[in-house]
């Protein structure tokens, strides 16, 4: 069974070139996920425009060391209208009230929007791989 909100970003998905879906994914492919922690879809006028998934990425042992990656995307023609933000922002809050201590973003290295959107959102280069680098945001606790 699909996870809320996945028919929603399949929807923006397949609205993206296989070119744009590379950038969002290295294998072009978007599946609903049992580690999915958070997702949340963007709307405007009824129709989705914009989705953004947060995935619990396993490290270390228990609480210690709680990350989530994210993965989003925004339709062509609703890009540069801070919906990606507003997106982050959602996603930030989530993970935050969940004890998650940080949230990693992977952006291909030629995908230089994206690459802006992480270091004006307060990402910061974690690491990096050929094509890929991986940004990492530390986030506030509630206790």
């Amino acid at each position: 069974m699909a996870s809320a909100g996945y028919k929603d970003a399949l929807e923006v998905w397949n609205s993206l070139s296989p070119e744009e879906k590379k950038l969002v994914s290295p294998k072009g492919q978007y599946v609903d996920s049992p580690n999915l922690a958070y997702r949340y879809v963007k709307k405007v006028d009824g129709r989705p425009v914009g989705f953004i998934d947060a995935y619990n990425l396993k490290t270390g042992t228990g609480n210690s060391a709680r990350i989530a990656f994210i993965i989003l995307a925004v339709g062509k023609e609703y890009r540069a209208r801070g919906i990606t933000k507003e997106m982050l922002k959602k996603v930030e809050t989530n993970l935050t009230q969940k004890g998650y201590h940080a949230m990693q973003y992977r952006v291909e290295k030629t995908n230089t929007a994206s690459i802006a959107t992480a270091n004006s959102y307060g990402f910061e280069l974690k690491s990096q791989s050929t094509h890929q680098f991986i940004f990492e945001k530390q986030l506030q606790s509630n206790s």
